[in-house]
C-alpha cells in the first residue's frame, strides 16, 4: 500500500503533463510553436522620391570634396583622436556662444588636469592600508630610482673581497653612469 500512493501520484503527474502538452498554450509558452509572418499583411512603403524644388549644383573640376578631410585634419585625428576634428572644423553659432557664456562653460580652468591629478594622488596616499604605510609597500613616489651595476667592476670587487676574507655585502657596489 505504501508503494501505491507514490506510483499513483507519478502516474497522475505524467497523465497531466501529456494532456497539457496536447493544448497549444503550453507549447507556445515554451516556444515550441512558431508563428510565421503572413506575407499578405506586409505593407509596402512608397518609394523615395526627389523633391522637385531641390537644385544641386554641378560638381566643379578640381574643387575640394566636402566629404573628404584635409591632410591637417587627418593628422590631428591620428594624433589626438576624433575630438581634434570636432574642435577644429565646427564653428559655434551665436546661440551656442551665448549659452556657453551664460552658463560659464567657456571660462574653464586651464590647469584642471593638473589639479585633478594632484587631488587623486593625495587621495591615493590617504587610502593606503596601514600595513602598506608601515612597510612602505607600493609607495612609488618615495622610492629611489633603480641603479645599474657595473658588472665587470662588481666582479673584481667581489673577487678582491673574497681574497681578503671580507664579506662582500655592504657599501662600495660600483654603479654604471651614462
Amino acid at each position: 500500500m505504501r508503494h501505491k500512493i507514490p506510483q499513483n501520484l507519478f502516474s497522475l503527474t505524467c497523465a497531466l503533463l501529456l494532456l497539457s502538452a496536447c493544448s497549444g498554450g503550453i507549447r507556445e509558452q515554451l516556444g515550441l510553436d512558431r508563428e510565421a509572418p503572413d506575407e499578405f499583411l506586409v505593407r509596402k512603403h512608397a518609394p523615395l522620391e526627389m523633391p522637385p524644388t531641390i537644385a544641386l549644383p554641378p560638381p566643379q573640376r578640381g574643387a575640394h570634396r566636402p566629404q573628404e578631410k584635409t591632410v591637417e585634419t587627418r593628422a590631428k585625428e591620428a594624433v589626438f583622436g576624433n575630438e581634434a576634428q570636432t574642435n577644429s572644423t565646427q564653428s559655434q553659432s551665436s546661440a551656442e556662444t551665448t549659452l556657453l557664456q551664460k552658463t560659464g562653460a567657456n571660462q574653464t580652468d586651464s590647469s584642471i588636469r593638473e589639479r585633478v591629478n594632484y587631488e587623486s594622488d593625495n587621495l591615493e596616499d590617504k587610502n593606503q592600508s596601514v600595513v602598506k604605510k608601515l612597510l612602505k609597500i607600493g609607495d612609488k613616489k618615495k622610492q629611489a630610482p633603480a641603479t645599474v651595476i657595473d658588472a665587470q667592476k662588481e666582479y673584481e670587487r667581489i673577487k678582491q673581497k673574497s681574497e681578503q676574507g671580507q664579506t662582500i655585502t655592504g657599501e662600495g657596489v660600483p654603479e654604471k653612469t651614462e
